[in-house]
């Protein structure tokens, strides 16, 4: 009867009251009061998989027929596999020579390679405990500009027009990068610079700039600003007026003032 309460609201047939069993709270809506009492909860390791589809689960999770529904619905769901690069899995799946130092620095590497950084009004709780990263309203990238600015240090996009060495040294130089090799560096450098279809815009977007100034000079001509303006008006029918998708520009012209003409969307 220790393990038991009086619930009163249901009663036997003698009209006597029902011995219940205590009410049991799931571990996190119970109340804490000393922080350094909290025993510790571990779900097992990540040794569980899938028979079906191949996804792991913690040991916590396996149910006893040792099917599991979370990922495929004990096969029921088949999805067909993702084509991932040869380089991509080998460091992923520990089976590279370099495996632990991606794995241990990812994020910095993923950072590093990146054509924009992220943009977004962050707000952090009001309220008292652990770190949550809060924000509010619209994630948008920041595209810089294809060279930088008063001498600044080349990040980001940037980097893609510059060769692979050079692009490396410049990354290995950002304080963030200090723990990544810088040889796996060079070669996922390289990786993106080959296959990574915004790279191949970068330095297509180089190689017409740098025409352009080889046409000025051999004409003694005054080089030109070439602008250009996408505007979205939700008011248009978006399957004619939205987003161009070519990578090609077909036609370019201005006012007589040298603006672009900023109402109509080219």
């Amino acid at each position: 009867l220790a393990n038991r309460t009086l619930k009163r609201g249901k009663k036997d047939s003698n009209g006597d009251n029902i011995l219940q069993p205590p009410l049991t709270l799931p571990e996190a809506l119970k109340y804490i009061n000393v922080e350094s009492e909290i025993k510790l909860h571990s779900c097992g390791s990540l040794s569980e998989v899938c028979e079906f589809c191949g996804a792991k689960h913690f040991v916590g999770e396996r149910p006893a027929d040792k099917m599991f529904s979370k990922c495929c619905s004990k096969g029921k769901v088949s999805l067909e596999r993702i084509q991932t690069a040869l380089l991509l899995e080998q460091l992923m799946t520990n089976n590279h020579i370099y495996s632990d130092n991606f794995m241990s620095n990812i994020r910095s590497i993923n950072s590093s390679l990146s054509f924009a950084s992220m943009g977004a009004q962050i707000v952090p709780p009001s309220s008292y405990g652990p770190y949550c990263f809060r924000i509010n309203g619209t994630i948008y990238h920041r595209a810089g500009t294809l060279h930088p600015e008063n001498g600044e240090q080349r990040k980001y996009a940037q980097l893609y027009i510059l060769d692979p060495d050079e692009a490396t040294a410049q990354r290995m130089k950002i304080k963030e990068n200090s723990g990544c090799n810088e040889h796996l560096l060079q070669i996922l450098g390289s990786f993106m610079s080959k296959h990574n279809p915004f790279a191949e815009a970068c330095k297509m977007m180089y190689e017409v700039e740098q025409e352009c100034m080889q046409d000025t000079l051999m004409n003694n001509a005054l080089s030109s600003n070439v602008t250009m303006a996408i505007i979205q008006d939700r008011k248009y029918d978006e399957r004619r007026y939205n987003s161009a998708r070519c990578n090609e520009v077909a036609l370019i012209f201005e006012n007589t003032d040298g603006e672009p003409p900023l109402h109509r969307d080219l």
